[in-house]
């Protein structure tokens, strides 16, 4: 499995195999909490599960296929006494950046937080999966980044589990929205900002939490349930 910057920084590429994304779909979902374990972090939880719908159905070939140079030469083939094509497909797909910080933050919530008190604690093989996943953002983050910038970021994606207790993950599609409008250099002088965004819990967060606690109540429904008014765009220069 590989993890890129995409062109434009709009978001990060995942790619691999169809084993490699189906080791790591396996992994992510050994270290979620089940469904309604603990209430405050069902919405976290399902951003986790959108991040693997989207894993699924590029290994069903739904999404991207590049192909990559797999190093068989005429020699190899020679002397193993077989034919076989050079290049290999891989499958990938795309994540705006914001949603993949917040996943990343999520994801080392998962781990470090909640897997020692449960019952059917993942494999190792698993958890470390989802720690080079982990791994794989920062040195795409450490890629675009000043020294600084990145150690900004990175602290932030590795804070206390609390912070994403009932968290509106709303917020997390604010952020794609605004930093889906910007262009690639505001992209790359915001990034640290976006991961601290998404962690700080700051002023514009509190409010967006109001205003969806608010229409939850006007509505009826549970917070999780209420959506932005604003799409996000058909096409993405990524």
């Amino acid at each position: 499995m590989r993890v890129t910057n995409t062109p434009k920084l709009a978001g990060l590429k995942i790619s691999g195999d169809p084993q490699d994304l189906e080791e790591i779909y396996d992994a992510l979902h050994s270290i979620l909490p089940n469904e309604g374990e603990d209430p405050s972090f069902e919405g976290s939880r399902t951003r986790v599960l959108g991040f693997c719908y989207e894993i699924r159905h590029a290994m069903q070939g739904n999404r991207d296929i590049e192909f990559v140079h797999n190093h068989m030469t005429q020699e190899k083939m020679k002397f193993h006494e077989i034919i076989s094509n050079n290049q290999n497909v891989h499958y990938s797909f795309a994540m705006y950046y914001p949603e993949m910080l917040y996943i990343t933050a999520v994801l080392n919530v998962f781990i470090e937080g909640f897997s020692r008190s449960r019952t059917g604690f993942p494999s190792n093989k698993h958890t470390i999966l989802v720690q080079y996943l982990h791994a794989c953002v920062k040195d795409c983050l450490q890629e675009v980044l000043s020294p600084q910038k990145f150690r900004n970021a990175a602290q932030a994606l590795t804070g206390p589990h609390y912070r994403f207790s009932n968290f509106r993950t709303q917020y997390v599609d604010l952020l794609n929205l605004r930093y889906l409008e910007w262009d690639a250099e505001k992209r790359q002088q915001n990034l640290s900002i976006m991961a601290k965004r998404l962690t700080e819990r700051g002023k514009e967060y509190q409010q967006l939490e109001e205003e969806v606690y608010e229409a939850a109540a006007q509505h009826q429904c549970h917070p999780d349930e209420i959506r932005l008014k604003e799409d996000y765009p058909e096409s993405i220069d990524w």
